[in-house]
């Protein structure tokens, strides 16, 4: 009887736990100044070599999923001030043209370019996003957030970014690689990011946990960058160049990335262990089905440095 009371106890002390912690951030119900990182899972990237990845791509879009690649949004909420109204606006960035991107891959023969290129971009809509996330509510799984309790001051200089993003529409170039705040345009993730990095907390940590980096074999990168066409059909059948990424000394491309997988990855991994061996360092909450992290930043200090690397 002992130790079945302790291998029952090994298994829901953690669950209760978890959802006592759910329960009382969800009954909190915070509200004032905050930023949130909102996560959606891909149905599954293999990046480790080009054909895998091409596979896995291929896979996921012609499947049902919402988000082939993952995705990342945001939501900015402040309060309103003597001089100042209330703001709030949830957006993130993504292609203007769906087909664009196939166009690309089947027409044109870009091959790995697709890492590189800037597609058309748009930002999407408030009630787009929410839309999303009630979805995601409803049915959970596939989207996990972070929310940061902020100061007024760096609130407001989020505000100041989206709406400077929008009204120069920064947003018209869809990139992997591109910078935000170079005014390059972005990738979803790289959009997400570059909030948390202006609120001052992007931490060299969180930068190396959600990034990855890595070379393309100059051979299979088509487009406007070599002039070539690299089929999407030779990045499919598995042989010796699609097997490997690219190696010291050979012609290559590189590019650094963001990546949403790895995002919500993260944010799963820190919520078992706060689960299991309690901090304080955040609160765990639940949206409906959904869960999260809740970080109380109002104490960081607001960045100094320019909103902008390059003026839009």
């Amino acid at each position: 009887m002992k130790k079945f009371l302790v291998r029952t106890s090994r298994f829901w002390f953690p669950l209760l736990a978890s959802f006592l912690v759910v329960q009382i951030s969800q009954a909190r119900g915070a509200f004032g100044d905050e930023l949130k990182i909102f996560t959606y899972s891909s149905p599954g990237i293999d990046w480790r070599d080009p054909n895998r990845l091409a596979r896995t791509i291929v896979k996921n879009f012609t499947g049902r999923s919402g988000y082939p690649m993952g995705h990342v949004a945001v939501e900015v909420s402040c309060d309103a001030t003597a001089t100042e109204p209330a703001f709030r606006q949830a957006t993130g960035m993504t292609d203007a043209k769906k087909s664009e991107a196939r166009t690309f891959l089947l027409l044109k023969g870009g091959g790995l370019g697709a890492l590189f290129h800037s597609f058309q971009g748009r930002m999407q809509s408030t009630d787009e996003v929410d839309t999303d996330n009630a979805v995601e509510k409803s049915k959970g799984g596939n989207m996990r957030y972070i929310a940061y309790d902020i100061s007024a001051s760096t609130c407001r200089r989020l505000a100041t970014y989206l709406t400077e993003y929008r009204e120069n529409k920064v947003y018209t170039r869809y990139g992997l690689p591109n910078s935000p705040r170079h005014a390059e345009g972005a990738g979803c993730s790289a959009f997400g990011v570059s909030l948390v990095e202006l609120a001052g907390l992007l931490t060299s940590d969180l930068k190396a946990a959600w990034s990855m980096n890595i070379a393309a074999p100059a051979k299979l990168v088509g487009g406007p960058m070599t002039g070539k066409r690299v089929s999407l059909l030779s990045l499919l059948i598995r042989s010796k160049k699609n097997r490997r990424w690219a190696e010291s000394g050979e012609a290559q491309f590189g590019v650094f990335f963001y990546e949403p997988d790895l995002i919500f990855k993260w944010i799963g991994a820190r919520i078992d262990e706060e689960v299991a061996n309690p901090s304080g360092r955040f609160e765990i909450e639940r949206q409906g089905k959904v869960i999260g992290m809740r970080i109380d930043a109002r104490n960081v200090s607001t960045p100094k440095e320019p909103i902008w690397w390059v003026q839009p």
